[in-house]
């Protein structure tokens, strides 16, 4: 059953929640450490958001420094985890279910685990 989604070329983030396995919402920052959740599912009041930013300076300066952030992974108590996806000036912080751990996820940073 295949699922044709049309996605608005301003908006490459429109399909995560089909692509992204276990999702559980996401929001939208920009590199100027503003979080947009209007095209998002995350609202500025959930606990994942208040992580978030406590974040977004590391996250806009690794970001800025053009260090990769698609290999961000950060993980919570709760068991599941927030990854981050960069196009252009735009940052997608995808709060999802943690998968089982895989050599990929082996490399996080573990400067970045959030106890919950």
């Amino acid at each position: 059953r295949l699922k044709v989604v049309m996605v608005q070329p301003d908006d490459v983030f429109a399909d995560l929640p089909n692509v992204v396995s276990g999702y559980l919402g996401h929001a939208i920052l920009d590199l100027s450490g503003n979080i947009d959740t209007t095209n998002g599912t995350l609202d500025d009041k959930s606990l994942i958001l208040s992580r978030i930013l406590k974040m977004t300076n590391l996250i806009s300066e690794s970001a800025l420094q053009g260090r990769s952030l698609s290999n961000m992974n950060v993980a919570f108590g709760d068991g599941t985890c927030l990854i981050m996806i960069r196009s252009g000036n735009r940052i997608a912080l995808v709060h999802r279910e943690k998968v089982q751990p895989s050599a990929e996820s082996a490399d996080a940073d573990p400067a970045l685990t959030v106890s919950s």
